[in-house]
């Protein structure tokens, strides 16, 4: 009994320089795996963590010996798994105390004598566990003791892997982050005709925000107009005018606040659904398209894909993403010709037989519906705005500019 106890001591330091050599979960696991079945001989072990410990499961990483898995993923608080970790020592189950439905994640093809457990913790919590099936002889209570050793190096080397992963696909996110952000903006800026422009901005931000919809609302006289969408949104019309107070775009064109909305039971979400059951909106956020203080439109995203609510990353995301498409709609584009529609050109044209050469220039957004721009005098302290401008709300901080942009 004493020389296994010190041949476990005399690995211990070769053990845990192992383990330090490497740095993510998959190879750490597999050395433990390993390291377990060289002290219980004549048996399969299976290396187990615990993921996500506010959902947790079983998620096998490594296994040695003859055995297979039935499943990717073991349900947490059920079988002989869940039961060893009540406890904080090694556990034992003979074969006699065990039905076939206790190990029912295992893939196993040969008669099974006893299972033993080690579970590995840290910071107090289980986030692991050395399950090892045994097809001859039991494990002896010194072998147990051997395990439970290298599980006290190994629980805490499998916490730092797997905070190591998520720091590093952390990272890993906002590279992509910042890379789809050159993406789009290079998408929008190939796109001179504006229907064009709106169906590949809804299109690209559901591909990168992995949603089920999106909808692109644009300024309209005093409300906003549902323009472009891609994706399924049962719940709202295209064509659909909101003003503020009659649903979440219309709010948000008014004060220019995010919109993120994470509960289902949220009387707006409720209001919006109605008795739609079939893709009923779970999760919302918007944003309103700002190009320096004028309002250009709104963009929501509709349920993400996951059927997770939407966090601050993506409330982050969607800010930074809508940057470049809000640029776009604005005056800056005018000047490419090929975007102008010919309602453009018509009201142009009549400005300029109504107005003095020197007195007026054109203000637009490469619009092809059809709507009026506005034409502002740039004579000393005069002024002059088409009829929507002119009827224009006076909310604090804000002032129409036309029929494309709110300020």
């Amino acid at each position: 009994m004493a020389v296994n106890k010190s041949i476990s001591a005399t690995h211990l330091p070769e053990f845990a320089a192992a383990l330090l050599s490497q740095r993510e979960t998959l190879p750490r696991a597999q050395i433990i795996a390993e390291e377990a079945a060289a002290m219980v001989p004549n048996s399969a072990v299976v290396v187990y963590v615990v993921m996500d410990e506010g959902s947790p499961v079983w998620v096998p990483k490594a296994t040695v010996g003859e055995i297979a898995l039935g499943a990717r993923e073991v349900e947490f608080g059920v079988g002989t798994l869940s039961a060893a970790a009540e406890g904080n020592s090694p556990v034992l189950f003979a074969s006699a105390e065990l039905s076939r439905e206790d190990y029912a994640h295992l893939d196993v093809r040969r008669t099974v004598t006893s299972l033993a457990y080690v579970p590995l913790f840290a910071s107090e919590s289980v986030m692991g566990m050395i399950e090892m099936v045994s097809y001859e002889d039991p494990p002896t209570p010194q072998m147990l003791r051997s395990v439970g050793e290298i599980a006290g190096l190994a629980g805490p080397a499998m916490r730092a892997s797997l905070d190591y992963e998520n720091e590093r696909n952390a990272s890993l996110g906002s590279v992509t982050r910042v890379t789809q952000m050159y993406d789009l903006e290079k998408v929008f800026n190939s796109n001179l005709e504006m229907d064009e422009l709106l169906t590949r901005i809804a299109g690209k931000f559901e591909e990168v925000m992995n949603v089920q919809a999106v909808n692109v609302w644009m300024v309209d006289g005093d409300a906003v107009k549902l323009v472009s969408r891609a994706g399924v949104d049962p719940t709202v019309e295209m064509d659909t005018l909101q003003r503020p107070g009659e649903g979440i775009a219309g709010d948000v064109s008014d004060n220019g606040e995010m919109a993120l909305i994470s509960d289902p039971e949220d009387e707006r979400l409720r209001k919006r659904n109605g008795d739609i059951e079939d893709g009923a909106v779970f999760s919302l956020l918007a944003t309103a398209l700002m190009d320096r203080e004028s309002l250009v439109g709104v963009v929501e995203l509709i349920n993400r894909r996951d059927g997770l609510p939407f966090d601050e990353d993506d409330e982050f995301q969607l800010v930074t993403s809508a940057k470049p498409p809000a640029t776009l709609c604005t005056t800056p584009a005018c000047c490419r010709p090929n975007a102008r529609s010919k309602s453009w050109k018509r009201w142009s044209r009549s400005a300029k037989r109504s107005l003095p050469r020197s007195t007026w220039r054109v203000c637009c957004t490469p619009w092809s519906t059809g709507r009026r721009p506005s034409f502002r005098m740039t004579g000393p302290r005069s002024r002059w705005n088409n009829e929507a401008s002119s009827r224009s709300r006076r909310s604090p901080g804000w002032r129409q500019s036309g029929w494309a942009t709110r300020r």
